[in-house]
């Protein structure tokens, strides 16, 4: 019995291991360089694989690596301020990607600390003041006691 079990076991650890060898095999590694209209790097483009939790962003330089499971997926470049495109791999293995400002969509987004937000969504009053005169003269330990 125990032999039985050993052996079942070691046939299951074979099995995993060859099936996690075979997906690896498959994927293929894609690689780019995504710019805006003027041909500019653009840092921190979203890059994903449209239909799978597969993503990356660009670097500094606007480089982004990303490996895709065959030659019909389907690359998703996304950015604040720009028009989403789709590119499909096909027999591609390197892209370079000009990214379409989207004024629109910029005029209508709100930057927020976690995130973007429509304007529409943001309800309280956003206001800002220079930090020069009273406030830089009254010492205070938090910012609130010093606007009241």
């Amino acid at each position: 019995m125990k032999a039985k079990f050993l052996l079942l076991s070691i046939l299951v650890v074979l099995l995993q291991t060859f099936s996690a060898f075979a997906f690896q095999g498959n994927q293929i590694p894609v690689k780019g360089v995504v710019a805006d209209g003027q041909n500019n790097p653009l840092a921190g483009v979203t890059v994903r694989v449209k239909g799978t939790t597969l993503g990356t962003t660009t670097d500094q330089d606007g480089k982004f690596t990303i490996s895709v499971p065959d030659n019909k997926a389907v690359l998703v470049f996304s950015f604040i301020g720009f028009k989403a495109q789709e590119i499909t791999v096909g027999e591609g293995r390197s892209f370079n990607v000009a990214l379409e400002a989207s004024i629109t969509e910029l005029s209508e987004t709100v930057v927020v600390a976690y995130g973007v937000q429509k304007k529409e969504s943001v309800v309280a009053a956003i206001s800002s003041i220079k930090a020069t005169g009273v406030l830089q003269q009254t010492p205070a330990s938090n910012i609130g006691n010093q606007i009241l």
